[in-house]
């Protein structure tokens, strides 16, 4: 009777632990990935320190499985300014819906604090995809600081 819940008790275990093994797929952590920017837009001029919005249209994904999820802003010389997206692939089970996800979002970017004309650029596999160029002019407050000094 003993080995019989005992066998009882490895069949169980054994079917506890292939189930746990096969239910968790690769594919349930988000995967992080580069999305093409085909244009930027903004404004063409603002104030050192403004927040703008700058908008973002792209390719993200052959289906709705493949969603945007963030982008970033880093400079890459004294005045050009690198714009990355990245999306990421949502696995809920579920079946994705069959149509292109396209990149269509606006961002808040925190403009430079010095005056200059900045080119925004969007680069996808080494290949710039995007250009756009603001004029940022002084602030009111750099103005005023000119003033005070002169």
């Amino acid at each position: 009777m003993n080995s019989k819940k005992l066998k009882t008790a490895a069949l169980l275990l054994t079917v506890v632990c292939l189930t746990a093994v096969f239910s968790c797929k690769k594919d349930d952590v988000p995967s992080l990935f580069r999305v093409r920017i085909d244009s930027i837009s903004a404004r063409d001029t603002a104030r050192a320190g403004d927040t703008i919005t700058v908008h973002l249209d792209g390719y993200i994904g052959p289906n709705k499985c493949y969603v945007f999820d963030n982008a970033g802003f880093y400079p890459k010389s004294k005045n050009d300014i690198v714009v990355e997206a990245f999306g990421e692939i949502i696995d809920n089970g579920l079946p994705c819906k069959e149509e292109e996800s396209l990149l269509d979002d606006d961002i808040r970017v925190v403009l430079p604090a010095t005056a200059g004309t900045y080119t925004f650029k969007a680069i996808y596999d080494a290949d710039t995809t995007a250009i756009r160029k603001i004029v940022v002019e002084e602030s009111d407050i750099t103005a005023m600081q000119k003033i005070i000094v002169e």
